[in-house]
């Protein structure tokens, strides 16, 4: 067996189910999420038509699929941003779910604009963090909804992690989400991740191109971009990055 020769924090909410055997990774969680209490009028009111019905997490997903909102199912065209989230809710209901061949937003706003189906869109996130919709929903004529399923925190205790950053000093960050970038870079300091950076004693690496534009907005410089919003697949880029030197 390879002895891991990288170490990463992984600040994301939940453990990756696989991580590549060069890496020792320590789990500490940026945020905390809670799942929202759905009005379920609203919601049945929002999806009455026929819509484009779009899920960004497979948390959010796991949140609207629990309290079985959908009826019927086959009225609605569904779409994820990643293949694991539509995975999961192909699973969960037996239906087909579309995916963009790029997994992100704005190549999921591509994909549902290619379909040149003037329905609707309806859209579960996260609270206070509304994904823009206009312009694709100007594209098609449609109306847009935003419906907030959970909310994510500061995790209560960073202690932790940062005691894990003094002291062991990982080769990589990872981040999986902007607040838990802002949150993690404020507790760390941008000064002291900044004078890393130049030592190249530390990289950082971001789950996609919004999180790393939060990464750059404290000027610090993002080294690593997954190509897709998976966990598993940032940590299998940065096993294949190479190391930083000590």
């Amino acid at each position: 067996m390879t002895s891991p020769s990288q170490t990463v924090i992984d600040t994301g909410t939940h453990p990756a189910e696989t991580i590549p055997e060069s890496l020792e990774v320590r789990h500490f969680p940026a945020l905390e999420r809670r799942a929202l209490n759905l009005d379920r009028v609203a919601v049945a009111q929002a999806l009455s038509k026929q819509s484009h019905v779009l899920f960004y997490s497979k948390y959010g997903a796991q949140v609207v699929l629990d309290s079985k909102i959908f009826s019927p199912l086959s009225r609605h065209r569904f779409w994820a941003v990643g293949k694991k989230t539509a995975a999961y809710i192909e699973e969960r209901l037996n239906i087909n779910v579309s995916v963009p061949k790029t997994e992100n937003f704005k190549h999921l706003c591509q994909a549902v604009r290619a379909s040149e189906d003037p329905l609707p869109l309806v859209a579960f996130g996260l609270l206070d963090h509304e994904r823009d919709l206009s312009e694709l929903a100007a594209d098609l004529g449609v109306e847009f909804e935003h419906i907030p399923v959970y909310d994510s925190e500061a995790a209560v205790n960073m202690r932790k992690l940062t005691e894990s950053f003094d002291e062991d000093r990982p080769d990589w960050l990872a981040f999986t989400s902007s607040r838990g970038a802002a949150i993690v870079i404020d507790a760390l300091t941008t000064k002291t991740l900044s004078k890393l950076q130049k030592k190249k004693k530390i990289r950082l690496a971001a789950i996609g191109p919004s999180t790393a534009e939060t990464i750059e907005e404290f000027e610090l410089n993002v080294d690593l971009i997954a190509d897709s919003p998976d966990r598993e697949k940032l940590l299998e880029a940065i096993a294949d990055a190479g190391e930083v030197s000590k």
